[in-house]
């Protein structure tokens, strides 16, 4: 597929209807939403989001995928969006568990392709490690790796305090909301006739669901140590799964340095798209789509 087919799959197309084929299903820590659109029998890619963007942050990248006969499922993480949660840690293993139970949910028993943002790679590394045959493939787009400014002493110490997360939440969600506003404003003025109902629906969920912030919140408490994190990274190399890296020329929120230990350990295919921010799947998914496409269409 060229550059023009993938942006005309990604724009077009994408926003017809923002998200379809959803429904909400029980797992073990909350009803939380999920979403598969495609052929029921095709290859199936599993979608994460980041920490605070709800499932709709892809949906201009689905379209493409799907058109290529691939099933696309994409889930809110707990307590995000419309999912709920009961409260307990969000560890990445608590939410690669998460991750599974979807899978079970609508049966899926062959390998998918596994593409995240955002510092869900850590999510998806504990998913490979500990369930290596499921996993054909790991796309990583603008990962935040051994992030600095959450995977530090302050928020190691933070996490012992019973109620941090619902004291944090308290700042940390006019922060986040103005963070989605400035990537917002890195949108140049077409795509921001696509991307714009997306930043809505996300800057929604987060004022009106009321865990929201608290679920973010508590995830980065609980984010892993660099020695987990390598276990992980260790895991995902000794099971022999093609990883592929997704960096932005122009990314501000995430600290290049901290993908060093991911790349000690893991050799990704590595691809700059120059020009867009951290969330430059929603300012550029042309420029990325080809790369996608080819690193997981068979």
């Amino acid at each position: 597929m060229n550059d023009d087919s993938a942006l005309a799959y990604g724009s077009a197309r994408a926003m017809e209807k923002v998200v379809t084929a959803t429904t909400t299903i029980q797992l073990k820590h909350g009803k939380v939403r999920v979403c598969s659109e495609g052929p029921e029998n095709g290859p199936v890619v599993l979608w994460i989001h980041g920490a605070t963007y709800p499932l709709e942050v892809f949906s201009l990248l689905t379209p493409a995928f799907i058109e290529q006969g691939y099933r696309c499922i994409r889930y809110d993480l707990y307590g995000r969006a419309n999912s709920q949660w009961d409260s307990c840690p969000l560890t990445t293993g608590v939410l690669a568990e998460q991750a599974l139970e979807v899978l079970e949910y609508f049966e899926i028993e062959s390998k998918v392709h596994v593409i995240t943002l955002s510092n869900s790679d850590l999510i998806a590394n504990v998913f490979a490690r500990r369930y290596p045959s499921k996993v054909e493939t790991v796309s990583w787009i603008a990962p935040s790796g051994t992030d600095r400014r959450t995977m530090n002493a302050f928020f190691r110490t933070a996490n012992l305090i019973p109620g941090m997360d619902s004291f944090m939440s308290l700042f940390m969600k006019p922060y986040l909301i103005q963070r989605m506003g400035s990537h917002r404003k890195h949108l140049a003025p077409e795509p921001a006739k696509l991307a714009g109902p997306i930043y809505d629906i996300a800057v929604k969920s987060l004022k009106e669901n009321p865990q929201a912030t608290k679920a973010a919140t508590n995830y980065f408490l609980n984010l892993p140590t660099k020695e987990a994190v390598e276990v992980d990274l260790v895991g995902l190399d000794a099971a022999h799964i093609p990883v592929m890296m997704i960096l932005f020329g122009e990314e501000k929120d995430a600290n290049e340095n901290d993908l060093n230990l991911f790349r000690h350990h893991i050799r990704p295919t590595e691809v700059y798209v120059e020009g867009a921010d951290h969330m430059g799947l929603l300012e550029k998914p042309e420029a990325i789509l080809p790369h996608l496409l080819q690193f997981t269409v068979n």
